[in-house]
């Protein structure tokens, strides 16, 4: 073909292309163009049964939008054993499990430093609006231990930057991991009273943020008493609000009334957390940056992931079937709703796709276990038990065996073992075997079984391997039985999470998404579906590592998952 013939081609070519797309695909209504907004709120610690069993008691605009508008999976479960808020929130915006994404739980053991590394750390980062502390391994803060992208990275790089993502929490973790790489991540720094980032992010605060951070949000609430909002007849929990295995927090004891005030400005700012009021200051953030950085109506659609925590910290302290933890979940419904009338005035909920879920569940308070196995395991008590047995198995020697024990994994010390000439797997093997015969340890899992699919394929052992990172993770793999719970001490927490049973595996899930009719959906899905989903109705690649389904039933018109 000659030059003038191809030119001549290229632009019958050009001339065509719309009547040709236009053929394949066909034209779709508003309710079924992107989203101008995605937002994805996670509320920290809500166990799947919480927004069914008090749907009766919420008011309008909140949960019952969703439950009643929406898109319910009804059995939506982790399918992984590491039920941990950092575990959690990757899995949602990775579609990944712990196995791909190394988020194998909030913090976990490096054998090469022979230090802790926590999830969000990056000791090569420096705070942005507070003082980085002394301890950069924990405090220098940004997502470079997630492995793998999310699907907030894959929107900003498939727009070329038009689009954004931010993370906002009052965790760094539960901001940090879903703004992932390339997006903004901002979280309530307690100490300082202060919203604040990371040197990954920015090098300083947009000016907005600095001058809200000026008025010490956190004491706007200094005068508040947090009581429950209806008389007590009406609560389940009415006779729960003085048990003797609550902690509280602080100046925050064990019973009603709950004044935020502390002997100081530092303990007000900290307290907060532990109460509704501390999702209520994440709300007013969350208005402020919508407003200020026009969140959802710049050129391309924009993701906005927004962390209640409070739900996590109030179980913790009183446990989730007490006083304190119902009367949260009625107030989260009222900061909810009106969460969702802002951004319909701001930006419309017609053009907007809102998901909900949570990161993890809950587990019951063993003392509420009356009649059956229950309790608490203090990790360092059950290393010392362990270290002990090998010394009566193997002999004593320079040096424990156990290097350490982050609750579930056991770390063996390797030059500990080959100074007694001993088999690295074959003292797992041991561990495993005295691990089981303690009480309240269900089940041990070894490297070498893990890495090599050998032993149970059981549902449970299954969670356990798609938690198992071979970087990251232990030479044993323990698991409590049922009602039994980690601590690092006692009493530290009233309830806590991280095991592989339903209590803890299962979470809410809600889609509001413009152009699909409501339905209760009871086929069984999981956290991890959601990135691939969402990606579908955007039209984007999948997060790298990602391993869930798309949720059909969630996808308007023109949007349905086809074979190709």
């Amino acid at each position: 073909m000659t030059g003038v013939g191809y030119r001549l081609g290229m632009r019958l070519l050009r001339c065509l292309l719309p009547l040709l797309a236009a053929l394949a695909f066909p034209p779709v209504s508003l309710a079924t163009e992107r989203p101008r907004l995605v937002l994805l709120v996670v509320v920290d610690q809500l166990r799947g049964d919480v927004p069914e069993r008090f749907a009766d008691r919420f008011g309008e605009g909140g949960f019952r939008l969703l439950l009643e508008r929406g898109v319910r999976y009804s059995s939506a479960h982790y399918r992984h054993a590491a039920t941990k808020t950092a575990s959690g929130h990757a899995t949602l915006v990775t579609g990944a499990n712990p196995a791909e994404h190394g988020m194998i739980s909030n913090d976990w053991w490096d054998t090469t430093t022979k230090r802790r590394v926590y999830c969000v750390a990056d000791p090569d980062r420096d705070l942005v609006g507070a003082e980085t502390p002394a301890r950069r391994d924990t405090l220098g803060t940004s997502p470079r231990n997630l492995i793998g992208s999310t699907i907030g990275d894959e929107l900003v790089l498939q727009s070329g930057g038009a689009s954004r993502a931010f993370g906002v929490s009052i965790k760094d973790r539960g901001a940090v991991l879903p703004a992932g790489a390339l997006g903004t991540a901002y979280w309530y720094a307690s100490g300082a009273g202060r919203f604040v980032t990371s040197t990954w992010y920015r090098d300083a605060l947009p000016a907005w943020l600095e001058e809200w951070n000026a008025t010490d949000p956190a004491l706007a609430w200094g005068d508040v008493v947090w009581r429950p909002l209806a008389p007590l007849p009406r609560y389940a929990a009415r006779y729960a609000d003085d048990r003797p295995f609550e902690v509280g927090y602080g100046h925050l004891d064990r019973t009603f009334p709950h004044p935020l005030a502390g002997e100081d400005a530092r303990a007000t700012r900290k307290a907060i957390r532990y109460t509704p009021m501390g999702d209520e200051l994440l709300l007013e953030l969350v208005k402020r940056l919508i407003r200020e950085e026009r969140v959802g109506l710049g050129p391309a659609t924009d993701f906005l992931s927004v962390s209640f925590s409070a739900t996590d910290y109030v179980g913790h302290a009183w446990g989730p079937l007490s006083l304190e933890a119902e009367d949260n979940v009625l107030r989260l419904d009222r900061t909810l709703a009106e969460l969702f009338a802002f951004v319909d005035r701001e930006i419309g909920l017609d053009r907007t796709a809102v998901v909900l879920s949570s990161d993890h569940g809950v587990e019951p308070c063993p003392e509420t276990r009356r009649g059956r196995s229950a309790g608490r395991h203090v990790s360092g008590e059950v290393e010392a038990a362990l270290n002990r047995a090998l010394d009566d198995r193997y002999g004593g020697g320079e040096g424990a065996l156990i290097e350490a024990f982050w609750a579930p994994d056991v770390h063996l010390d390797e030059e500990a073992v080959a100074r007694r000439g001993l088999d690295v797997d074959a003292v797992a093997r041991t561990v495993a075997a005295v691990a089981t015969r303690l009480e309240g340890i269900d089940a041990a899992f070894t490297r070498a079984e893990l890495l090599s699919g050998r032993g149970p394929t059981d549902p449970r052992s299954e969670r356990i391997r798609r938690s198992f990172h071979p970087d990251r993770s232990g030479d044993v793999v323990l698991v409590a039985a049922p009602f039994w719970s980690w601590h690092a001490e006692v009493p530290k927490n009233a309830a806590t999470h991280g095991s592989p049973y339903r209590y803890d595996t299962h979470v809410p899930l809600l889609f509001l998404v413009p152009g699909v009719r409501p339905r209760t959906v009871h086929r069984p899905v999981a956290p991890s579906d959601v990135a691939p989903t969402l990606a579908t109705l955007l039209g984007l690649p999948w997060p790298s590592g990602a391993t869930g389904q798309v949720l059909g039933d969630a996808l308007p018109p023109g949007h349905e998952v086809r074979e190709f």
